[in-house]
């Protein structure tokens, strides 16, 4: 919950100036001050809160010198917030290994950091799967440590990473390794416990090994009773911390698995769907409310208007430090704040594809075969990216968009390549998409409110891994999952108009209505060729269009005054902008994606990078920093 802030190093004024910095930085750029203070001399800490509930602050030992605070939303042996964070402290206390052996009982989305100041030493915990995100950099003698890329930026004043931004403006999200938009600040790997001292890591560790509890390499195969055993156990967990809990409910398999499993552990709760009345999703969320007498409600988007999109983009900037597309996260951040005036948290299904074998039908014909994984192919699919965006950028990479995201997967899956491909879909997923798609978004709605996703807790998630291939593809355990917790539920029809049940020779007849989905999917796939032969082809309006209208935007996005514009070639941009205010636009994705780096940019450009010495002007400095380096690549 909330965001944190470290500073150490062996020169203790360096640390107290660069904190102070920091502090102000947060302060501009992330519209946050701190709620609490700790300094150590070698070390200083600033935990701040969440924007519309309360969090946990740094909490103390009362027997001895050490400290706690977390970020995100964490749970510790069935407890949360500050009763987990002291219990943590007392297991740090008795010794290093007691701590590495107690990490099993730690879930949720999180980064905590123990230090000690009788020994100068810091240890800073991430989440099993990576999904929140914290940040590291060193500037002159110090170690800098924070939840926002934003402030180490604004503090150190680096090159952007062209890799990096060349991925986001291709796919929406950066990829590759711990990258971030900035070279020189990474994002802190997944399941690892870090120790610093004076600014130095002495040591990493993992925690938690994925590939050690995949159905290849295990004796115990998981299975339905398993899996349901372990989310109510999860359920009962949130039920003890949260009062009124909001549970996502839409049309499809993951989130009415979560509410089966909810429906068997005691509690209050509610349920919420996203989206207009006339939405598949909506439609089928309401009718299993109704049937099923639940507290549930239908949030549809109130982002109408280009003046309140482009609000909602503004105040999405620091909750998502520009790596996430801010008109997409705008939506989002509207739903989540009306949320949070009468609930405590959020709860969701993400990645419970995990259990249905998360695209696995691109392996096909060859799913569970040994050394048939395509990199390729799985790129394309995967990261969805698009060339022609990758075409705006002024240096010219050695490689295709193509050949850079199947060395993303290569990457990835180092180590795996003699495994079933099944594990290695598997271990990407937990690798790369888990953490940078589904953990900046998870990332920047934690900094709003208590964020939850059960299947990617320990045990559901080893049950996932440790089923068999044969049990899990198509869905077959999620579908049995939903059956095992209620049959009534399992009948209700999902948005392709079969049932969430299994296909077995007595349900075959339920399934009829998959033969209309295989025709429509057919003709959404042949629709980019229809104009090839002089056939009509489905156009939607511009939404990027009342954008414009907005004077702040056209100002912003005049190219010869942009902060981004040395990352793009002049002509390739202005074809671009001047496209976006078409009648019908193709592009949309990358609009706001290119708006996103702007704002950001222009966020730094803003901050002031020194102490006033007056050696080099606010835009002297920052013209430097944010400019292309083409020796980068």
């Amino acid at each position: 919950m909330g965001q944190l802030l470290i500073v150490q190093g062996e020169d203790e004024r360096e640390v107290q100036s660069l904190f102070q910095r920091g502090l102000l930085a947060f302060e501009k750029l992330v519209r946050l001050r701190p709620q609490q203070e700790f300094n150590s001399g070698s070390t200083a800490v600033a935990k701040f809160p969440k924007l519309l509930k309360p969090t946990s602050g740094i909490v103390q030992n009362s027997v001895g010198p050490g400290w706690v605070c977390g970020a995100g939303t964490w749970f510790y042996d069935g407890m949360a917030g500050e009763t987990a964070l002291a219990a943590l402290l007392q297991v740090s206390a008795t010794g290093e290994r007691a701590l590495q052996s107690r990490l099993e009982a730690v879930d949720g989305i999180f980064a905590v950091a123990l230090g000690n100041p009788a020994t100068d030493e810091l240890s800073v915990i991430t989440d099993r799967v990576g999904s929140l995100h914290i940040y590291r950099t060193r500037i002159n003698s110090c170690l800098v440590l924070s939840t926002s890329s934003m402030v180490p930026a604004a503090l150190s004043h680096p090159a952007w990473d062209l890799v990096s931004c060349r991925e986001f403006l291709a796919s929406g999200t950066i990829f590759f390794g711990q990258h971030t938009l900035f070279e020189g600040i990474e994002k802190l790997e997944s399941a690892t416990v870090f120790k610093y001292k004076n600014g130095c890591l002495q040591s990493q560790s993992k925690y938690w090994d994925p590939s050690a509890v995949m159905y290849d390499r295990v004796k115990v195969h998981g299975d339905v009773e398993h899996l349901a055993s372990a989310l109510e156990d999860c359920l009962a967990v949130l039920s003890r911390n949260f009062s009124r809990p909001m549970f996502d409910l839409t049309g499809g398999l993951d989130s009415r698995a979560l509410l089966g499993a909810k429906l068997h552990v005691p509690g209050d709760f509610e349920t919420v769907v996203n989206g207009q009345d006339t939405d598949p999703d909506v439609q089928i969320a309401n009718r299993i409310a109704r049937e099923f007498q639940l507290k549930h409600r239908n949030e549809s988007p109130q982002v109408q208007s280009g003046g309140n999109w482009w609000r909602r983009a503004q105040e999405a900037l620091p909750l998502c430090d520009g790596e996430y597309d801010l008109l997409l996260y705008a939506r989002v951040l509207d739903v989540h704040s009306r949320l949070a005036a009468d609930a405590d948290a959020s709860i969701n299904g993400s990645y419970g594809e995990l259990c249905g074998g998360y695209c696995w039908h691109l392996l096909f014909p060859f799913t569970g075969w040994k050394r048939r994984f395509n990199d390729g192919k799985v790129a394309r699919a995967r990261f969805g990216y698009d060339e022609e965006l990758s075409d705006l950028m002024e240096y010219r990479f050695p490689e295709s968009l193509g050949d850079h995201f199947s060395a993303v997967v290569r990457h990835a899956n180092a180590g795996f390549e003699a495994r079933p491909n099944t594990v290695q879909m598997d271990n990407h997923t937990l690798a790369v998409q888990v953490p940078r798609w589904q953990g900046r978004i998870a990332s920047a709605t934690c900094r709003l409110w208590p964020c939850v996703s059960p299947f990617l807790w320990r045990i559901p998630l080893e049950v996932a891994l440790t089923t068999p291939a044969s049990d899990r593809v198509r869905n077959r355990m999620k579908r049995r999952l939903i059956e095992h917790f209620s049959p009534r539920l399992a009948r209700v029809p999902l948005t392709d108009g079969c049932p969430a049940l299994p296909l077995r020779v007595n349900t075959a007849y339920l399934f009829l209505p998959a033969t209309r989905l295989v025709s429509k999917k057919v003709k959404r796939i042949m629709q980019p060729h229809l104009a090839a032969f002089g056939l009509p082809v489905n156009k939607a309006p511009n939404p990027i269009r009342m954008l414009w209208e907005q004077r702040e935007i056209q100002e912003l996005l005049s190219p010869g005054n942009m902060a981004t514009r040395t990352l793009y070639r002049p002509h390739g941009l202005e074809r671009f902008l001047q496209s976006s205010k078409a009648e019908v636009f193709a592009g949309v994705r990358g609009f706001g994606r290119i708006l996103t780096l702007e704002l950001l940019a222009q966020a730094l450009r803003g901050f002031p990078l020194d102490d006033g010495d007056g050696l080099h002007t606010q835009r002297q400095r920052l013209q430097g920093a944010l400019s292309v380096r083409p020796g980068d690549s």
